[in-house]
């Protein structure tokens, strides 16, 4: 999953102004990250990588999903037509591999779909519209039915893994994401119901899920609710405190948390990084204040680092290669 880990990483840099078209610490490893993302990609705009298979082990639609995510936000930001070629087309191959009978997506093309891969191909269409692209009027139905048939609740704000399956936390959060990026307004009932239902599940030490953690925040800072500011106050803390701060590898977040067995270090750190960094990824929808976030890092001279890989420790500078992932349910 060499494409989802590159784009997961990719993303939480982007989203600290890490920008692989101006001088900063961090400029070669962000340029360097989106070359290989790009060189994977096929002509048809496939960005699964090789040997792509229909298992959450294999490479999958996940793994297009997050590096289109990357590749469209470096596009936002640069313009470069490179960038925006790359993510439109990305953007057509998500299109041709949504399911037509259930309007979702899975881990191979026209597959029937699941939520969690569903709302990481939301995610990355909507990337790409911020560059031009247009999502079809069938696609946009198919995307309205499958979260019809995956919903429940009094007001069908609650979410399972898979349609008629029993509402989870961690799809609630991720699927009431999608619909406000799909420009879906939610009304203050609809809104209860799912922060109630999240507000059941805080975050907690001894059975971390930041995966559950990312989207929850995304989630709560748009809907901008009371419960926003205690959940961010909680989850910002509790990811503080896990973080390894000691030692040459100082920085990363253990994999000893749920699903962190299957992605390794580089998913764990990138998820950690991106629910501290919510507040810079996404403005309220609806057009509330967000809450205050932790201070950003203080600028850096950018002629202090001409490429931070240098100023590693010898056995940091080869990137090593995790082939686990995850399967959020």
């Amino acid at each position: 999953h060499d494409m989802g880990l590159t784009g997961l990483s990719t993303l939480a840099f982007l989203a600290q102004n890490h920008r692989p078209d101006q001088a900063g610490p961090y400029r070669q490893t962000v340029a360097k990250s989106l070359d290989y993302l790009i060189a994977q990609q096929f002509p048809d705009g496939d960005l699964r990588g090789p040997s792509p298979g229909g298992s959450s082990e294999q490479a999958n639609m996940y793994d297009h999903a997050i590096a289109t995510l990357a590749i469209g936000e470096a596009a936002q930001i640069t313009r470069d037509p490179r960038y925006v070629d790359a993510a439109l087309r990305a953007a057509h191959f998500i299109v041709s591999a949504q399911d037509t009978a259930t309007g979702g997506w899975r881990y191979l093309p026209q597959q029937a779909g699941d939520s969690s891969v569903f709302g990481w191909q939301v995610m990355a269409l909507h990337s790409a519209e911020q560059v031009g692209f247009q999502v079809p009027a069938s696609t946009r139905r198919g995307m309205f039915k499958f979260l019809d048939i995956t919903s429940s609740g009094r007001h069908g704000m609650l979410a399972g893994y898979l349609p008629g399956s029993p509402p989870t936390a961690t799809m609630t959060a991720q699927v009431v994401f999608t619909r406000m990026l799909l420009g879906q307004e939610l009304n203050e009932a609809e809104m209860r119901e799912a922060v109630d239902f999240l507000r059941q599940q805080p975050p907690d030490p001894n059975n971390a899920d930041i995966y559950y953690w990312y989207y929850a925040s995304l989630s709560m800072q748009q809907m901008q609710s009371p419960a926003w500011k205690a959940w961010n106050e909680r989850t910002r803390d509790l990811l503080v405190r896990m973080q390894h701060k000691d030692g040459e590898h100082a920085g990363y977040w253990d994999t000893n948390v749920r699903r962190g067995d299957r992605g390794g270090r580089v998913f764990t750190t990138s998820i950690a990084t991106l629910t501290l960094e919510v507040y810079y990824r996404y403005m309220p929808m609806k057009g509330a204040n967000p809450a205050p976030p932790i201070d950003r890092p203080l600028p850096i001279n950018p002629n202090d680092l001409a490429d931070d890989r240098a100023q590693r420790p010898a056995d940091q500078r080869k990137p090593q290669r995790d082939k686990r992932y995850l399967e959020p349910n």
